[in-house]
């Protein structure tokens, strides 16, 4: 991951400042996501969603867009189950122009 985050902060996204988040589940559902694309699918827009939405009320920027990137990771460093999130998006939000 660290990596990945690596080459799209030098090489793809625009010089502006990015931010990491880390999104776990609680155990219990972290079975259902890895059998369930759909329900993770779901449950992952709805975490962008309210991400997008957060910075858009720290910014001021109501009509503003961001960018990112979410990547699901299924594993944790133990090789045990482990749905979650890593999630590189721009800090803040921007005028369409």
């Amino acid at each position: 991951m660290a990596q990945a985050a690596n080459r799209l902060t030098d090489e793809l996204i625009p010089l502006v400042p990015v931010l990491q988040y880390v999104v776990t589940c609680p155990p219990p559902l972290r079975l259902w996501l890895a059998r369930s694309q759909n329900l993770a699918g779901k449950i992952f827009l709805r975490v962008w969603g309210a991400l997008c939405e957060h910075l858009q009320k720290e910014s001021g920027v109501h009509e503003g867009l961001t960018g990112g990137v979410m990547f699901v990771q299924r594993f944790g460093s133990g090789a045990n189950l482990n749905v979650h999130l890593h999630i590189i998006v721009l800090d803040g939000d921007f005028y369409p122009d």
